[in-house]
């Protein structure tokens, strides 16, 4: 039990740092945009197009971290109740 415990926080870790990596792209595109907005002028639609294409992947991998923390919080609690019926 313990391998796959092992196995599922590796994952989350990783998934995590795909999630950071996401969001530090979208900042670059956000940052573009804003300016644009800043100097009233229409912002590239390149930039908006990688946005919205970043915000989508995020959200994906938001809920790919989601359902790995869950899956880690059911296979402690199936450790401790194996434990307390081993007793």
């Amino acid at each position: 039990m313990a391998k796959k415990w092992t196995d599922i926080e590796r994952s989350l870790r990783a998934e995590q740092r795909e999630l950071d990596k996401l969001e530090k792209k979208r900042l670059r595109s956000m940052a573009t945009i804003f300016a644009a907005q800043l100097e009233n002028q229409e912002p590239p639609a390149s930039e908006v197009e990688f946005f919205k294409v970043y915000t989508n992947l995020i959200d994906l991998k938001r809920q790919e971290v989601q359902y790995l923390k869950s899956k880690r919080n059911e296979e402690k609690t199936g450790d401790k109740n194996s434990e307390e019926v081993s007793e």
